[in-house]
């Protein structure tokens, strides 16, 4: 139950400025006013502890651009600052901060990494090329050469999806079951950097 004691301080300063007789009434009905000032004073409160200097000198708002004291919740936002996007096997906190402070993340969305994601699923001498700015400064497009494609064994494409339905999903005949073009899209989306438009286009 929300009471002076629990609530968020601002709700509290809120609460607290109410004439005596009115938070005589709220006690004695078991603070039904202050849970109801509690759903936006809370919201107030996340960010007035996020935007006010703490009692150590940091500047307000330096909490969420420090990966040593951004709050669990606000990682990923921190992330996409360094081009990180978070995998299904980064959930905790210490895996998502370490995930951050890796300079892999910082070169994500280069050409070198776009071309190392691909390398595994095309044949020697081909690799992919990239054009900036297309359609515009937030977009780029990456030309995977189709004639570089290799093929791939059955154990391979089980290693890239999970069910047999996932398969047929992304191969729509069995011509094209052979082509790892659904794979070389996954690798390479998961080099994009958080904020940038990435088409890929098989020439």
């Amino acid at each position: 139950m929300i009471s002076p004691s629990t609530c968020s301080p601002d709700t509290l300063i809120i609460w607290d400025s109410l004439p005596v007789f009115i938070q005589d009434q709220d006690t004695a009905n078991g603070y039904t006013f202050l849970s109801w000032l509690e759903g936006s004073g809370s919201i107030l409160q996340t960010i007035d502890t996020l935007c006010r200097d703490d009692s150590l000198g940091n500047p307000g708002w330096s909490i969420i651009c420090d990966v040593t004291r951004c709050p669990t919740q606000y990682l990923p936002w921190l992330a996409q600052c360094v081009g990180v996007r978070f995998g299904p096997n980064q959930v905790t906190d210490a895996a998502q901060r370490a995930a951050i402070e890796t300079p892999y993340g910082f070169a994500r969305g280069t050409l070198a990494a776009m071309q190392a994601a691909a390398a595994p699923y095309l044949s020697t001498g081909f690799t992919v090329s990239l054009i900036e700015r297309t359609p515009d400064p937030y977009s780029y497009t990456v030309k995977v050469p189709a004639a570089g494609v290799t093929g791939g064994t059955w154990g391979e494409l089980a290693a890239h999806f999970a069910t047999w339905s996932v398969v047929v999903a992304d191969f729509a005949t069995w011509a094209t079951v052979d082509a790892q073009t659904a794979a070389i899209t996954t690798a390479l989306q998961a080099a994009n950097p958080v904020g940038l438009v990435q088409t890929i286009s098989f020439v």
